[in-house]
């Protein structure tokens, strides 16, 4: 995988070339096909390449178009290259000199903010608009590749890994003691953005980050996962067909990669099949322990104790109990 960085000042002063050189060579190993990095004032943008697709013999970057004044930087493999090719006018021929980069740059003059909308792929990239004053961040929908941030009243600094960040001297290496607590009681649930680090973010999946020249930053999410129109109030049934065959412990492990609002809502159905599968066979299993206790018949309360009712409910006679196999089936003779 490629790498971005970049760095954007609020102070009036310009970016130094030296903290783009050493937040570079922090990112060395994503490298190791050139490292490239351009200042324009306030701003400075580099990028790492790692050559993984036939297009990226191609790619140059940063990427400058001098008409729209616009400068890119992104680590990306997009999948719709053909149907965007077809939107810009780039015949087939054209279309295998062209790296991802390029259609990016022709998304952003086209569709400005919203070109994620038309992207398919994993992607993030940074633009630089000096027309507008304004830089923009963005990632893929499901957040596969990386752009990490922090921010002050007087600059803003971003790059693909955290390391890199801290390579800008001003950046603070101050650990989350509220992240670290949140571990020690295995409380894993991740939220949008936190790092494990104070006053470190990352754009969360499927989210526009722009910050303008005066420091404001403005956040939009572009996509929700939401179903085919096709299964539209099918959904029970479509999950259940989906889900079956990996429905035992252990088969089911989405990337955590992902960002986790594109995963939850399935594991969250996945959770409620489950529970609801586990509270059909939940007397069986009561029954079957209580065996040796006394609680087959109900713990030996008088018939007319108010317990007795409840807890006959929720347990299975004796009887019952003996003629179930909770886990392993019995060796027939012969097997």
């Amino acid at each position: 995988m490629s790498a971005i960085f970049g760095i954007l000042r609020f102070d009036g002063g310009d970016v130094s070339r030296s903290d783009l050189e050493r937040m570079s060579n922090t990112l060395a190993h994503r490298g190791p096909d050139g490292r490239i990095s351009a200042v324009d004032g306030a701003v400075g943008l580099g990028h790492c390449l790692m050559r993984v697709n036939h297009e990226d013999v191609f790619e140059a970057q940063p990427l400058h178009d001098r008409t729209g004044m616009i400068t890119l930087v992104a680590d990306l493999r997009l999948d719709n290259r053909d149907e965007l090719a077809a939107i810009f006018g780039i015949s087939t021929a054209g279309l295998r000199n062209t790296p991802d980069s390029a259609l990016v740059m022709h998304a952003y003059n086209k569709w400005g903010e919203n070109c994620p909308e038309h992207l398919l792929g994993d992607f993030a990239f940074a633009i630089w608009d000096a027309r507008a004053g304004k830089l923009v961040l963005a990632r893929d929908h499901i957040g596969q590749r990386f752009v990490h941030f922090y921010s002050n009243d007087r600059f803003f600094v971003f790059a693909t890994e955290i390391q890199a960040l801290w390579a800008y001297l001003d950046v603070p290496r101050n650990l989350s003691d509220v992240q670290i607590a949140r571990r020690l009681i295995h409380d894993h649930v991740r939220r949008e953005g936190e790092t494990l680090f104070v006053d470190i973010y990352g754009v969360p999946g499927a989210t526009v980050m722009s910050i303008t020249a005066d420091g404001k930053i403005i956040r939009r999410r572009y996509w929700e996962p939401r179903p085919d129109p096709v299964h539209e109030g099918r959904d029970e049934n479509l999950l259940h067909c989906r889900l079956s065959p990996y429905s035992r412990r252990g088969r089911c492990l989405p990337n955590p990669s992902h960002d986790p609002r594109a995963r939850d809502p399935f594991q969250r159905r996945l959770r409620q099949r489950r529970h609801r599968g586990s509270c059909r066979t939940r007397p069986r299993k009561v029954g079957a322990q209580a065996r040796g206790s006394g609680l087959g018949d109900a713990g030996g309360l008088p018939r007319d104790h108010p317990a007795r009712a409840a807890l006959g409910r929720h347990v299975q006679p004796r009887h019952a109990a003996s003629r179930c196999s909770l886990r392993y089936p019995r060796r027939q003779d012969g097997a």
